[in-house]
């Protein structure tokens, strides 16, 4: 009977083990493509403004493309951040990954779903940004408890 118990309580740690190597993987995976999807709204909003006539009413500033900036790109490489960190298991890790992930679903997500309405394209990369946020957060969660638990 202990025999029993014993390899049940083995291929269980075998089991919690891949699953913790697959919850990291979704998590690089996610936080990177966090940061990427970023980037690439905002030189998606670069080129679409930058088509525009010089006196169009849709014209941003220098200080506005800064903002935009901090706006799209710094949460998601905040988010990258986070995910580097907590891969590398390093206790720091919480708060630029947390507050990434807060600014992004809090002021940037909110603000992008209304403003891209009209812009297709730019919809279905603030959906998939969307996408990558639960993504990152979920699994972050995931390997912050399996982590604890199972611990590697």
């Amino acid at each position: 009977m202990g025999f029993g118990v014993s390899s049940t309580t083995a291929g269980n740690a075998r089991m919690k083990k891949k699953l913790l190597r697959l919850s990291r993987a979704a998590q690089l995976v996610a936080g990177y493509g966090t940061a990427l999807l970023g980037i690439v709204m905002f030189v998606h909003f670069v080129v679409r403004y930058a088509s525009l006539p010089a006196d169009a009413p849709g014209e941003i500033s220098l200080s506005g493309w800064a903002f935009e900036f901090l706006l799209i790109v710094v949460p998601g490489l905040l988010v990258a951040l986070g995910t580097y960190l907590q891969l590398r298991r390093n206790t720091r890790a919480f708060p630029p990954l947390g507050f990434g992930l807060l600014l992004s679903f809090f002021l940037v997500f909110p603000s992008f779903a209304w403003g891209t309405q009209a812009d297709k394209l730019g919809m279905r990369m603030t959906f998939l940004w969307l996408i990558a946020l639960v993504l990152t957060l979920v699994t972050s969660l995931a390997n912050l408890f399996l982590e604890d638990d199972y611990g590697q």
